[in-house]
Formats: structure tokens, C-alpha cells, sequence
């Protein structure tokens, strides 16, 4: 398991053999002073324990002791114990099967003017969580604001609140912010508003640059609503422009272009195209998606 370094909120391009559950959530613990190893007991009036740690502190390290050897029942039970301390709440809301329970907590952290962390930043806990953002795509969260108004559209959109999930996001002050426009078109996208999901694309390349991989990510969702509005040759174009080698651009992200001008190049009869796409993603991935088998009905129907 590897530490992600850099931005708290970070989009990474899966393998093609990688699989993400929803909401699957990793932590990275390290404990690099004896203060804050909780294997042993302390007494009632110790000094250690006046001077860096109180109840709630040592219940929250209990809970992540137990989060880290993957008992997620003791971890719920402690954390309820001190449900009123926000990282505590943020937690529950990542651990609990309950969605109301889930959306409750992620409505009283937006709400609060603590933000979480404190725990986190005290006893150097790296918290990530993954979310499935699309086919081979994931959101990686932390709790900073970002990822927690991420967290909370997500509950309410798989809640069955679609509407609200984007108000939520469309009403923050964080609309700025590249990940969460490019969230708010994914959900747009399911909800097939093809085109409130281009203006905010759009709207966002206008108002400054996007890095890598987030450019090319808005490009190949950029190019699928065109192709879904049967604006065949524009989405060709940005396909085109997605498959093009740069060095900070991954592979899977070429590779994804490549497919994606493959399909279009299928849909306007363009099978002699579609196949010269296939055949340059086998050389690179033998076993990419459903290449093989759209080889062979574009060369059966070519």
C-alpha cells in the first residue's frame, strides 16, 4: 500500500485489472513516540497522560488501532463513545452501513466550524479513502473540505437525493476548484444532463489551466458528452488530442483516448479506423477492456 504524497485530495488512474469498492477506506498509521502507543496502561495521574493526552484522544487511538488491524466493529463502538468530536464523526460516516446515520454526521461536520483533522495532525494519521468516480478512475479522499463535500454528495446521490447531492456542490464556495467540477460533471453525466455537464467543463478550462491527469480526464468526459449529443467529429477531435503522448499523461490515459476515438470511429462506420485504434492498444495491452472482441466485430463488419 503506498502513501500518497502531495495534495490531500488526488485523482488516480486505475489498471484495468484493478477493482475499487465503493467507499473503501485505507489508513497509514505511524507512531514515532511513545505518547501516542496506547498498548500499554497508563495510571490515573500520570504525568504523560495530564500533559498529551485526554479520554477522547485515547478512545480515538484505540479506535484507530483497531481500524488499522481491520476490526471495524470495535472501531464503530469506541467512536460512538466520543461521537461528538468531528473527526470521530468523519470516520462513522466512512464506517457506518447506516446512510442515514452517514448523511446526518456529514451534514453536522459541513455545518460546523471545526473542521476535522485535529486527531489526524496530532498523532500523524494519513487518512485516504476511495471512491469509484468512473470505469477506471478513482477519487481518493481526505478530510479536508473538499473531501468532505465530495463525501456528502456522494452519500446523498446513492441515497437516492440526485438533486440535492448537486446543489450541494453547485451552492459550496468550492466551485473553483477543478476535482469538484469534475465531479459535478460525473454526476451530471449519470443523471444525462449532457449539457450542463459541458458548460462546466467548459467553464472551468476557461477560468485557468488543469493539470495532469485532471486535463486529460476532463477531456475524455468533454469528448463522451459530445458523443452522447451525436457530435461525432467534435468528440473525434478530442479524442484524438487525448491519445496524444505527453509525458506527464499516463499510459491508461492514452490507452483510454485510443478506446474511446475506437468507439466513436465505430458508431459513424468508420471500422477501418476502429480497428487501427484496437490494434495500437493490444501492442500495449493485450487484454485492455473489451479490445479484443471489438476487433473482431469491427473486422467482421468492415
Amino acid at each position: 500500500m503506498k502513501k500518497i504524497q502531495g495534495s490531500k485530495l488526488v485523482i488516480i488512474p486505475l489498471d484495468q485489472n484493478n477493482t475499487c469498492n465503493y467507499h473503501s477506506t485505507n489508513i497509514y498509521y505511524k507512531s514515532n513516540n511513545v505518547e501516542y502507543d496506547f498498548n500499554f496502561q497508563l495510571k490515573e495521574d500520570s504525568l504523560l497522560k495530564k500533559i498529551f493526552i485526554n479520554k477522547s484522544e485515547k478512545i480515538f487511538m484505540q479506535a484507530i488501532n483497531n481500524l488499522y488491524n481491520n476490526n471495524n466493529d470495535c472501531t464503530l463502538k469506541l467512536l460512538r463513545q466520543i461521537n461528538k468530536e468531528v473527526d470521530a464523526k468523519f470516520l462513522i460516516s466512512i464506517l457506518s452501513s447506516d446512510m442515514n446515520e452517514r448523511e446526518k454526521l456529514i451534514f453536522e461536520i459541513i455545518n460546523t466550524n471545526d473542521p476535522p483533522g485535529k486527531y489526524f495532525h496530532k498523532f500523524e494519521i494519513t487518512l485516504k479513502m476511495d471512491i469509484d468516480f468512473s470505469n477506471n478512475i478513482i477519487f481518493s479522499l481526505y478530510p479536508d473540505e473538499i473531501g468532505i463535500n465530495i463525501l456528502y454528495a456522494e452519500i446523498l446521490y446513492y441515497n437516492g437525493y440526485k438533486d440535492k447531492a448537486i446543489q450541494i456542490l453547485e451552492k459550496s464556495n468550492l466551485l473553483s476548484e477543478k476535482i469538484i467540477c469534475l465531479y459535478l460533471v460525473n454526476l451530471y453525466y449519470e443523471k444525462k444532463e449532457y449539457k450542463k455537464a459541458i458548460q462546466i467543463i467548459q467553464n472551468s478550462k476557461q477560468n485557468s489551466n488543469c493539470a495532469e491527469p485532471i486535463n486529460t480526464i476532463s477531456l475524455l468526459f468533454l469528448g463522451k458528452l459530445l458523443r452522447k449529443l451525436k457530435i461525432h467529429h467534435s468528440a473525434i477531435d478530442i479524442f484524438r488530442n487525448c491519445k496524444r503522448y505527453n509525458k506527464n499523461r499516463s499510459t491508461d490515459l492514452i490507452l483510454e483516448g485510443r478506446y474511446q476515438l475506437g468507439l466513436t470511429y465505430e458508431l459513424i462506420g468508420e471500422e477501418k479506423l476502429a480497428i487501427k485504434e484496437y490494434e495500437k492498444i493490444l501492442a500495449v495491452n493485450y487484454d485492455y477492456r473489451d479490445v479484443n472482441q471489438r476487433l473482431k466485430q469491427a473486422t467482421n463488419n468492415f
